[in-house]
């Protein structure tokens, strides 16, 4: 059995095709604001060096359980840049 289905006028089917078109935009923009503030969000540590992912509700306690370590590597970062001071002062002055 066929079902014979009546077109749309065109102005109807714009306006449905545009209140799908906002619909799936609204949904879109609903999930890039949760991502955004999802506190299950996977993200970098900000210590130069330390590259590991926690989420984001874990952040303050890997800043905490990790504090020996980025100090070691915030250490290492400020002997290698004052390496390179030191070299370019030499250069300056020969």
């Amino acid at each position: 059995m066929y079902l014979w289905i009546k077109p749309l006028p065109l102005l109807q089917f714009f306006v449905i095709l545009k209140l799908e078109i906002i619909t799936h935009l609204n949904f879109r923009n609903h999930v890039n604001l949760h991502l955004e503030l999802c506190s299950n969000k996977a993200i970098e540590c900000k210590v130069p060096g330390c590259k590991r992912l926690v989420a984001r509700k874990d952040y303050q306690q890997h800043v905490v359980e990790a504090a020996e370590s980025h100090y070691r590597l915030q250490d290492g970062e400020i002997q290698r840049l004052n390496r390179i001071i030191n070299k370019e002062v030499k250069n300056i002055e020969i």
